[in-house]
């Protein structure tokens, strides 16, 4: 997608959040007590204030998965409120109208505002299930507890190792239930899948961990809390009206963050007056990014829409 854009006249940036990217990009600021807060209220501020400081343009922000999710918290305009051990998140009107105000336009594919699956869906059943309850909650837990004395996940590393004893690495990964939740294997080629877990699997930290598996608890998407919470957590899912800045929202019928979940609790809310959503038959989650066809389908409906938004900007 990089590539493709440049090729089209666009200046592209490629970021990596704290803890990720590998040498000589790679980032291990922080120690690995950051959450995801911490990666909207002072990674994204910090990235897109440097392009337009650097380039003298309002910036786009194209976001993946949890790149997406941080776009919507940036744009909340949140900031973090007391003491750093144990701090509360607040939304900022000033910040809202500022940052909505400092991007030509948001693009999020893939990204969740809430973890939502209608009724019979596979994964609605297993996350409401006794079994699965006691799982997500075990898993928290666990999280919570490990975090002061482990606070690195590593997840990206371990499915590294997995694919370098290829093909049986790969294979095990692409038939796996996180394998499954990647990408439509149908629409994604083995060496594609090999190259997004070599160079795209990067590690967590416990704390953003507790926040994902929080969002599927609750179906909200919130900020971190600790064990001891005064106040009630910062929902992220019920501020995403706060969001104005135009917004194109990509999703597959195939992705695990299920296409009518983004747009019931993302497009539908947003009050952007230039916005639109667009559900791609036989995407999955990654293939969205890299699948076997995106080039065609999905690079060109990007591409389009951000000349558009350019054109009415002037």
């Amino acid at each position: 997608m990089a590539v493709y854009l440049a090729q089209r006249g666009y200046d592209v940036w490629i970021t990596n959040f704290r803890g990720c990217g590998v040498e000589p990009y790679r980032c291990d600021e922080g120690g690995w007590s950051h959450s995801i807060d911490t990666l909207a209220i002072l990674d994204a501020p910090t990235l897109i204030d440097n392009v337009i400081r650097i380039t003298g343009k309002k910036p786009y922000w194209i976001g993946h998965s949890m790149g997406g999710m941080v776009l919507y918290m940036y744009l909340q305009g949140v900031r973090f409120e007391g003491d750093p051990a144990d701090f509360r998140v607040v939304s900022d009107p000033e910040l809202v109208e500022e940052r909505n105000g400092k991007l030509v336009g948001g693009i999020a594919i893939a990204s969740p505002p809430a973890m939502w699956w209608p009724r019979h869906h596979p994964f609605q059943i297993a996350t409401e299930s006794s079994i699965g309850r006691s799982l997500i909650g075990t898993m928290v837990l666990w999280n919570r507890l490990r975090g002061p004395f482990a606070p690195r996940v590593r997840l990206g590393s371990n499915a590294k190792k997995a694919v370098m004893n290829r093909p049986r690495g790969i294979k095990f990964l692409s038939r796996s239930p996180i394998g499954i939740m990647l990408y439509n294997r149908r629409n994604t080629d083995s060496e594609t899948s090999t190259s997004l877990v070599k160079w795209g699997a990067d590690d967590v930290s416990a704390h953003m961990n507790i926040q994902l598996i929080d969002s599927v608890w609750n179906i909200n998407f919130r900020q971190y809390f600790p064990f001891i919470f005064r106040d009630d957590p910062y929902d992220y899912t019920l501020n995403m009206p706060l969001i104005t800045a135009p917004m194109l929202f990509l999703t597959g019928d195939k992705d695990f963050a299920n296409w009518e979940g983004i747009k019931r609790y993302g497009f539908d809310r947003i009050s952007s007056a230039a916005k639109e959503f667009v559900m791609l038959p036989g995407y999955g989650h990654t293939d969205l990014v890299m699948g076997r066809h995106v080039s065609e389908d999905v690079y060109p409906l990007i591409a389009r829409w951000m000349e558009d938004m350019t054109a009415e900007g002037d």
